[in-house]
């Protein structure tokens, strides 16, 4: 019996790849004879092809009892409730970003209220997954410590059984000796943005009252690191980027930095409406990416572990059969059953980008409020079946007959911002393209034993 499959040709060579995530290289010559069920002609092929579930000779009842471990190790996920909380504690920054979502300034703002933040913790721990990451966004939450600290203990004496990770989401401008011995004390995690070297950084990440905040910002990240407080970064691309590649995977480096994630510009907030200055196509992206996985693995062959955010978690589905709680490459994707956003006014929202959306003046994709709903009500919206049904890659017809399919996801948030739809208007749009261009590249990379043992070692 020959299962499932979906392949793409490169060169010589055949990738094929099953709904398990499993794939395999053939020869073109191999291909024929597996296409054509004569795959038992070379015990060899037919060795692999029984190793990746591509065939078997046993009955289909028996092969699905036999693949239905690996079936749920690539879709672990799907079993265990809404992870990520993400609460917006004020609307406040004190950066000047050139793609935010939503600008406002220290002096205009909004702050989540107390009692809306109980709400939205008691509400967060109504999910049935026994792990909770709960995760402070803004504007810049740094400049709510009070509320921030304040929310933390509250979660962590009412946490009961669940085991709680925190994080923060913060430029790292106003981090303080209190805030540094606060967060080891609890355990807390951070994480900020670092587009490059200084020019590039400062271009990107201005202070709202004029200047860089590239010193300011690596200053802090070694503090952090001094302090033995966990902090990683990621760079978000834009125009500027480009003639940047190899320097920035070197900035990294530089700043003792092991994960850099190569993140393309989403078109939200400010990156909607600048994006003629600051935008890119989906070819264009993915040769800017090309340029710095290839000085991410030079540093890696020079022996500094380096790894790559994305490549990584495409490679823990691709090398290690299983799939990461990544929003944005799970099908369906993570909207409510993965993520849920708290925005400061109690609102709540399917997913950080449909709370952007929001900062846009479009709820959308708002699916209740911390003063009238519990999470049962948030899980049976009408919003959340939608963006689920919605993100389904096995039901879309650009998906369905993939390659990548098994590696890959959509976000209906994106899509509706692009094209005024929860689903691509034509195959292949900007962001299917990019992620193509980059498993293309990770497939290609791979075909070379020695680039294998290194991005092995990316999720070991």
């Amino acid at each position: 019996m020959r299962n499932y499959y979906n392949f793409r040709a490169f060169g010589k060579r055949v990738l094929i790849t099953n709904d398990f995530g499993r794939y395999l290289w053939l020869t073109r010559e191999e291909f024929i004879l597996f296409t054509e069920d004569r795959y038992r002609e070379n015990k060899e092929l037919t060795e692999r092809l029984e190793k990746g579930m591509f065939v078997s000779e046993l009955s289909p009842e028996a092969f699905a009892d036999q693949v239905a471990g690996a079936m749920a190790d690539s879709r672990n996920y799907l079993f265990q409730g809404t992870g990520l909380h993400i609460f917006v504690v004020t609307s406040a920054c004190n950066q000047d970003c050139i793609y935010c979502q939503a600008h406002q300034d220290a002096e205009h703002f909004r702050q989540m209220e107390w009692q809306n933040a109980q709400r939205a913790l008691a509400l967060a721990m109504q999910s049935p997954n026994p792990e909770l990451s709960i995760e402070f966004q803004g504007g810049e939450p740094l400049t709510a410590f009070d509320l921030v600290k304040r929310m933390i203990c509250y979660a962590e004496e009412h946490a009961g059984r669940k085991k709680l990770r925190f994080s923060i989401a913060t430029n790292l401008t106003l981090l303080t000796e209190e805030m540094l011995s606060f967060f080891r004390e609890h355990g807390i995690g951070l994480s900020t943005s670092l587009d490059g070297p200084e020019e590039l950084h400062d271009r990107n990440r201005p202070f709202l009252a004029s200047g860089g905040t590239y010193q300011k910002v690596t200053a802090n990240l070694r503090r952090a690191q001094q302090a033995g407080v966990p902090c990683g970064a990621l760079m978000t691309t834009t125009r500027f980027s480009f003639p940047y590649a190899e320097a920035i995977a070197e900035e990294y480096k530089k700043n003792g930095l092991h994960m850099i994630s190569v993140r393309p510009l989403t078109p939200l907030g400010s990156a909607a409406s600048t994006w003629t200055k600051i935008g890119y196509s989906a070819e264009e992206f993915v040769e800017f990416y090309r340029r710095v996985f290839y000085a991410i693995l030079k540093i890696n062959r020079e022996g500094y572990l380096l790894r790559e955010g994305m490549a990584s978690i495409f490679l823990h589905k691709i090398l290690g059969g299983y799939a990461e709680n990544f929003m944005e490459l799970r099908s369906p994707c993570g909207a409510c059953v993965g993520q849920i956003a708290y925005d400061f006014d109690g609102d709540v929202y399917s997913c950080d980008e449909g709370r952007m959306l929001a900062a846009m003046g479009d709820k959308t994709f708002q699916i209740g409020n911390v003063r009238t709903d519990d999470y049962n009500s948030l899980m049976e919206s009408s919003v959340c079946r939608t963006m689920l049904s919605a993100s389904i890659l096995e039901s879309l017809p650009s998906c369905s007959f993939c390659v990548y399919q098994p590696y890959c996801g959509v976000c209906p948030v994106v899509n509706y911002s692009l094209y005024r739809d929860l689903y691509e208007t034509e195959p292949e749009q900007y962001r299917c393209r990019i992620n193509k261009g980059m498993l293309d590249l990770i497939f290609h990379v791979l075909q070379n034993p020695e680039n294998e043992k290194i991005l092995r070692r990316w999720i070991s």
